[in-house]
């Protein structure tokens, strides 16, 4: 993880990059709304894609297989390195689990932030 933070390129990012959040447009083909506006690496999105399908990943016959896939396709439409993009994820997974914590009971997408950190360990 430490190598993660010292490059930080001063890239807008939407924050919150899900489908819910892209809509066919009028002036563009597609249109990004509801922006959070986050300044830092673009790899660091990458998690937030991922949470619209990740109950349908999980359900796929090799879903850890499956879970590298999406994130090098996420990477690789961003043109951004797959491996920062896989250590971001693996990162942002773990926050989730420690911010989580005990004391906020049970959540629905607290058993796939643990598993995607396991599947991104190396």
């Amino acid at each position: 993880m430490s190598e993660l933070g010292p490059d930080r390129p001063d890239t807008m990012q939407h924050g919150d990059l899900n489908q819910s959040n892209v809509l066919r447009g009028t002036r563009e083909d597609w249109q990004a709304i509801d922006p959070h506006g986050y300044v830092g690496e673009i790899a660091f999105e990458c998690l937030t894609h991922l949470r619209d399908r990740w109950t349908e990943l999980k359900r796929l016959p090799d879903p850890d297989r499956a879970l590298r896939r999406r994130i090098e396709i996420f990477a690789d439409a961003a043109e951004i390195d797959r491996e920062r993009a896989m250590r971001w994820t693996h990162t942002r997974a773990v926050q989730a689990i420690l911010r989580a914590g005990p004391h906020d009971g049970p959540r629905d997408d607290s058993d796939v932030h643990e598993w995607m950190a396991a599947s991104l360990t190396d």
